[in-house]
């Protein structure tokens, strides 16, 4: 961990499997999974039923603060991070003997199964995550100066609506401006713990939230919070304006976003699903 970490973090994490797994003396054991991209191990993938799912709160806290330290930009989409090497330590060191069978996925597209990749070895995962990576994303040609993404009734917490954040950033140019128009959004999160943690440290960027948890028993023992915050900011190099939701304008603003009514805003990326894609540059992947 800490060589994965950089040298910033110096716990344990605890390689968990189910153990009907290890003593229900199956023949083969089929690991379903739909591969797309994601904010923590870059791309879902079945190790992480056998895994990350198996870990626990305390498990999946640590492997998700793991991530955003790296940085949610360097992970999304792309198979090499800390947290694949993570998964791929843990099942060489203890899982490999199992009889695992891999099926990855990919969604539908226009109502069409858009692949499916089934082996016993890291192949065929590889080329899951190289197909997803061509259907998941929208790559453009240059960075844009502001997007707007408008939030259906779905999205009812600022939890919730950060996912515009993930989907969008990679798209964005330094400077630019992010426009969530969110007039669903009641409150920060359902979670009322969650919440006031959300509220007490807010969306300050990377190096503020290291020191937090590095001094705050509160944070510490919340790491997926302190993920969620880190992944959340803009560490300045957008702005960030949440629109017309039900917070009011000091709530938005004590957690370092700007407010914004709901009104019609020009921009040359207008966003209305955007549960649906991802948006980036092709230079983020090297697509010329």
């Amino acid at each position: 961990i800490k060589e994965l970490s950089g040298g910033h973090l110096s716990f344990s994490w605890k390689a968990v499997v189910n153990k009907l797994l290890v003593a229900g003396g199956y023949d083969h054991i089929l690991s379903f999974s739909q591969v797309v991209p994601n904010e923590f191990p870059g791309f879902s993938g079945p190790l992480d039923n056998v895994l990350l799912r198996s870990a626990g709160v305390r498990g999946v806290n640590k492997y998700r603060y793991l991530a955003a330290l790296y940085g949610q930009e360097k992970i999304i989409g792309r198979k090499e991070n800390p947290i694949q090497s993570l998964l791929k330590y843990a099942y060489e060191n203890f899982v490999e003997g199992l009889p695992l069978v891999f099926v990855h996925s990919l969604p539908a597209q226009d109502e069409r199964a858009s692949g499916l990749y089934v082996g016993d070895d890291e192949e065929s995962f590889n080329e899951a995550c190289e197909w997803s990576r061509k259907i998941g994303f929208t790559l453009l040609d240059a960075p844009v100066e502001r997007i707007v993404v408008t939030l259906g009734e779905e999205y009812k917490t600022l939890w919730q609506a950060s996912e515009a954040i993930a989907r969008t950033r990679l798209a964005l140019a330094e400077g630019g401006e992010l426009i969530i128009r969110a007039p669903y959004v009641e409150r920060f999160c359902y979670n009322a713990e969650r919440e006031e943690l959300i509220k007490k440290y807010g969306y300050r960027g990377r190096e503020v939230l290291i020191k937090e948890v590095a001094q705050q028993d509160d944070l510490k023992e919340n790491l997926a919070i302190a993920a969620h915050l880190i992944n959340g900011s803009t560490e300045d190099h957008f702005a960030l304006r949440i629109c017309g939701s039900k917070l009011s304008r000091s709530e938005i603003e004590g957690v370092g976003f700007l407010h914004g009514e709901l009104q019609e805003y020009d921009a040359p990326l207008q966003i209305s699903n955007v549960a649906q894609g991802l948006w980036a540059t092709k230079e983020w992947f090297k697509e010329k």
